[in-house]
């Protein structure tokens, strides 16, 4: 390039004058008049920017998916601390008809599986579920099915008497066949007598039993009753039948003389083969609903399999809903993802949770729903600061953030719920972002489907 091709600047041939006078804007009316903007940009549908998606869904937490006997502890636990200690105990019961005695022999892999005990201390779930198993409640209405069955029980322990609760639950007809003077002999006679009050064991038998099962006890099988007498009677017999300490759940083939077969769905890997009683009291009811629930699918006409998968928790094909269940007969759709939230998921930063001091209010209401005297008004008080503490994993509670920070006003509130306005949600996922318990979630705008 020649010297002379170069660019030149060239200086102005005036010079320029600059004021120097300050311009001061001391009230509105010294503001210009068109620097106000007068109309609206709602017809901007910014939406149009969006690549990612941010939706609300409602998750899993770790204590829950790692309960065997299948509780929704966050939902329980959130709905006492909203003050509805009757709802929060039907939550309670429709998953587990013995929480009074898991309450105090479980070995509690929820707490084991906390998220909080990565932070400081892990939450004792098993005292929230004591006090809450002693709150008055009320049982799952499933719908009644076209053709109820005879259902026999042999034996009487964890497992026999959860599998006894959720057929008559489930409007079968149900008898319980015993060897000794009383029910639940395993857990009043066993190793693990000890560390469960008489009356605390009847007063739960009883709201099991109560006006709906018939009860015969001194039954010894093979010698006050014959299994080839209960394959006559009943429609399935499930219990401590072939093998000692293992279960069986057989269902007598009515068809051809009374020949008896095992469903290998249920009952184990091969037909015919008894499952060994699981040792654990939460695995034996967890086993006990999971065979309920899948017999009673069978006998609707129902596809055990697939009911299996749309019942199941946490991905766990062995840990069952029971209210997951009961929507599925309804044909109501089940909103809950079924992912785990993580302890790496959670915002804790973002956490704004105060100490919770047990007002009196809470422990007067809670002791006036009380069946019994077995919980005191300390332990009352120590599981609603107990409560407190939970992280609420996956499940919102409307702490504002989403809507706070959201730049674009996009999320709209309404009696505790929020709603995002695609229309001008660009997809920042900011709101993911400042969500504390990961129940906001993110996909791809492409990859969306209602």
């Amino acid at each position: 390039m020649r010297k002379d091709d170069e660019f030149q600047i060239q200086r102005p041939r005036a010079k320029l004058i600059q004021s120097q006078q300050q311009i001061v804007l001391e009230k509105l009316d010294d503001y210009p008049y068109k620097s106000v903007a007068l109309g609206s940009t709602r017809s901007n549908l910014t939406g149009l920017w969006r690549y990612w998606r941010p939706y609300y869904q409602t998750k899993r937490a770790p204590c829950d998916a790692h309960c065997p006997v299948g509780n929704h502890v966050v939902d329980f636990i959130q709905t006492l601390l909203d003050g509805h200690w009757e709802n929060a105990a039907n939550i309670l019961r429709a998953e587990n008809p013995l929480p009074a005695i898991t309450g105090r022999l479980c070995h509690r892999p929820c707490e084991i599986n906390c998220n909080r005990r990565q932070y400081d201390e892990r939450i004792a779930i098993h005292s929230i579920e004591t006090v809450l198993a002693e709150v008055q409640s009320k049982a799952l209405d499933f719908p009644p099915i076209g053709q109820p069955r005879a259902v026999a029980v042999v034996g009487s322990g964890p497992a026999e008497l959860a599998f006894a609760h959720f057929m008559a639950s489930l409007h079968h007809q149900v008898t319980i066949f015993e060897a000794e003077e009383a029910l639940a002999g395993s857990l009043r006679h066993g190793p693990r007598a000890r560390h469960l009050a008489t009356d605390v064991l009847d007063a739960e038998i009883e709201r099991i039993v109560s006006g709906r099962i018939k009860v015969r006890c001194n039954q010894k099988l093979d010698q006050d009753v014959t299994l080839q007498e209960l394959e006559r009677d009943y429609d399935a017999i499930f219990g401590v039948v072939e093998m000692p300490e293992h279960l069986s759940l057989i269902i007598p083939d009515k068809g051809t003389e009374n020949e008896s077969q095992a469903n290998p769905l249920l009952a184990g890997d091969a037909q015919n083969e008894p499952v060994k009683t699981p040792l654990r009291v939460s695995e034996a009811i967890g086993y006990a609903k999971w065979a309920a629930l899948l017999l009673d699918a069978e006998w609707r006409g129902l596809n055990p399999q697939d009911t299996l998968a749309h019942i199941q928790v946490g991905g766990n094909n062995r840990i069952v809903s029971a209210m997951k269940y009961l929507a599925l007969l309804k044909g109501q759709a089940i909103q809950r993802s079924e992912q785990i939230v993580s302890y790496d998921m959670l915002h804790l930063e973002l956490l704004d949770q105060p100490a919770l001091s047990a007002e009196p209010s809470l422990i007067d209401q809670a002791q006036s729903l009380l069946t019994t005297g077995f919980v005191s008004r300390d332990d009352i008080q120590y599981v609603i600061q107990e409560a407190g503490r939970c992280f609420s994993c996956g499940r919102c509670n409307n702490c504002d953030n989403c809507w706070i920070y959201c730049p674009d006003a996009a999320i709209n509130r309404k009696e505790g719920h929020y709603q995002i306005d695609y229309d001008y949600c660009k997809g920042c996922t900011l709101c993911a972002a400042v969500c504390p318990r990961g129940v906001i979630s993110i996909i791809e705008e492409e990859k969306w489907s209602e």
